[in-house]
Order: C-alpha cells, then sequence, then structure tokens
C-alpha cells in the first residue's frame, strides 16, 4: 500500500471544494430520521483519469481543532460507522467527469437521540496491472495523492447543545500579525457548528468586522479556536473586541464573548 496525503473537511458548505484534483459537494452531508438519504458528487479535476475508492473513517478532535484518524472511538463519541451505506465504493472518472454517490443511514429507529458522526475518505488509487489468466488478480493500491475525508452527520430526534465562548485575548502570529484566540466550551449532544465574526468597537462609533472564519465545528469541549485580525495591533488599541458564534450565513449572534484592548 503507498502512502496518500489526508485533507480533512471539517465544515464548509455550499459551494464544491477542491483539493488537489479532487472536487467534493456537498463538503459537509447531514442525514436524519425524516432524511435518511442523501447524495455526494465526487469530480476529477485532473488532466488523466483516476480510479478512487470511498472507505468509513473516524476522526477524534483534539483541542486546538485539528483532526486524528482512530479506529477505535467510544461510545461518548457517537459514531455511526456501522450504519453508513455508500454506493459505489470504487469508481473511474476521465477528466473532467463526475461520480454521484447515494449514502444511506440503514440503522434501527431506536438509537439514542443525539447527533452522530464519521467521514466518508475518498481515496485515489491505482490499477497494478498484474490481472489476467495466469497473473493473479487484479489489484488496487493507494497513490501518493490527496485523499479527501467528508463529514457525515446523522441527527437521530432533536438533539441540542449549550454552548459558551471563554477567555478571549490576542496573540501573535508567526508571519507577524494578531489573532483573537477564545475557547468553545460546550455540553449535550449535538456538535456546535458556524462561523465565528470578530468585531472592533472604538468609542461611539459602529463597530468594524476585523477577522471572520467559517464552517467551525466542535466535537471536543473545550475547543481552542483562533481567526485572524485582519487590521495591525496598533490599531486595536484602546478599543473593544467582540466575538460573535453565529449559524452558517445567520446574520445575528448566538452566542458572544468581548474583551477590552489595552
Amino acid at each position: 500500500m503507498r502512502p496518500f496525503l489526508l485533507s480533512a473537511l471539517i465544515g464548509f458548505v455550499g459551494t464544491a471544494t477542491a483539493w488537489g484534483n479532487i472536487q467534493v459537494y456537498p463538503t459537509r452531508l447531514s442525514l436524519s430520521d425524516t432524511a435518511r438519504a442523501g447524495m455526494l458528487s465526487v469530480r476529477n479535476r485532473g488532466d488523466k483519469a483516476e480510479t478512487y475508492r470511498i472507505v468509513t473513517s473516524f476522526f477524534r478532535m483534539k483541542g486546538d481543532g485539528t483532526l486524528e484518524a482512530v479506529t477505535d472511538p467510544n461510545d461518548s463519541e457517537r459514531p455511526f460507522m456501522q450504519f453508513v451505506r455508500f454506493s459505489p465504493r470504487t469508481f473511474t472518472l476521465a477528466p473532467s467527469a463526475e461520480q454521484v454517490v447515494r449514502v444511506l443511514y440503514s440503522g434501527s429507529g431506536d438509537l439514542a437521540e443525539g447527533e452522530y458522526r464519521c467521514h466518508l475518505t475518498v481515496e485515489p488509487v491505482a490499477e497494478e496491472k498484474t490481472g489476467g489468466p495466469g497473473k493473479g488478480p487484479l489489484k488496487i493500491v493507494l497513490e501518493a495523492k490527496l485523499a479527501v475525508a467528508v463529514p457525515i452527520f446523522f441527527k437521530r430526534g432533536k438533539p441540542t447543545y449549550e454552548l459558551a465562548l471563554e477567555n478571549l485575548r490576542l496573540v501573535s502570529t508567526p508571519d507577524g500579525g494578531t489573532a483573537a484566540v477564545f475557547a468553545m466550551n460546550w455540553t449535550g449532544n449535538a456538535y456546535p457548528f458556524g462561523e465565528f465574526h470578530v468585531l472592533l468597537a472604538k468609542g461611539d462609533g459602529d463597530p468594524t468586522e476585523v477577522g471572520l472564519v467559517r464552517g467551525i465545528a466542535a466535537y471536543v469541549s473545550p475547543r481552542t479556536v483562533t481567526v485572524p485580525i485582519s487590521v495591525p495591533k496598533e490599531k486595536l488599541s484602546g478599543g473593544k473586541l467582540r466575538v460573535e458564534f453565529r449559524l452558517p450565513d445567520a446574520e445575528t449572534a448566538e452566542k458572544f464573548v468581548e474583551a477590552k484592548i489595552p
């Protein structure tokens, strides 16, 4: 088996997202009691035919928001790989060609209420030309190319969460810039997912947006979030910083945290 590079899509919803020569849409798929089936579209953006394989996987989130693949998720992480069915599992695409993959939740109706998750990983593979009479079976191996992991969710009942944003502070970034850092503390049986807007207020003027990140999810609590600030640090002095959590594309804050800047 050859190595491959993995990009885990933690959130980004809406337009198709391309990673290397693979384009996937949507980049986050949600199923539920009333919508047990969905679809993913995989497009080959390269200049030659590619064969892809799809497998289930699970990623554990660390406190800094990074993900690591694990093979032994515990029940408290609410994995549901065993309940996911999808087709096709392997396919070949010509350049610019597209494949629709059907995804289905096949579990029973007595699953405990909550939001469950796993990933479907799209892996580029290559066929070893060893098949044929007297040459053994045709083999499929992974290539050293980019793979894409798409988060898949299933909502049983009406899962909810309680979220608090805490410990807002400013830090310097390696590139010489500034970022707002804070913690997402949450409880419940659903996963917070949304976007963070950083607003700067000075005096009696209207607040100005100086930072934004979209598609942020939390699978662990607390989870640290870092939002780059778009203005020089000296322009922040004497103001008040406010970080708002909003649901995707919403205009009003669900939660917020504020801090005065010396």
